[in-house]
């Protein structure tokens, strides 16, 4: 068992080959007020998707993403709750999704994605989180 596990997480991690680094801005909105925020952080993408994440996740080596095979989430109690997977796969890890558009480097075009915040300094795309956890999900 332990086995099929780690074989589903080594191909369901994401392959990170474009991890780039830079002071970018995130806006979100909170209490219906936009706020945009200067900051460093990470973006990379694969194939099918991009991602965003703090600094401090730089090389997806940051707490939250450790060791995903041991901290299976449960989703099934989000049944009737709105939100995308990857918010769900957020709430089980203790975290609070945010919908936000950013901008990096010197690309100037806002893209729009979903981040999952750990604390103020860690956070990290929904999606990536579903990518990631895909495998050990129950529903």
């Amino acid at each position: 068992m332990l086995t099929k596990i780690l074989l589903i997480m080594l191909f369901s991690l994401p392959t990170m080959a474009l991890e780039e680094c830079n002071v970018g801005t995130i806006e979100f909105t909170n209490k219906q007020k936009k706020i945009q925020k200067k900051m460093s952080f990470c973006f990379d993408q694969d194939k099918r998707d991009k991602y965003i994440y703090s600094k401090n996740c730089k090389g997806l080596k940051c707490k939250p993403l450790l060791l995903p095979e041991k901290r299976p989430v449960d989703i099934s109690k989000y049944k009737f709750s709105v939100g995308s997977p990857g918010f769900k796969v957020c709430r089980e890890l203790k975290g609070s999704p945010q919908i936000i558009k950013y901008q990096l480097g010197k690309d100037k075009k806002w893209n729009q994605s979903a981040r999952c915040i750990f604390d103020d300094e860690t956070f990290v795309s929904t999606n990536l989180l579903f990518k990631i956890w895909k495998g050990l999900i129950i529903k």
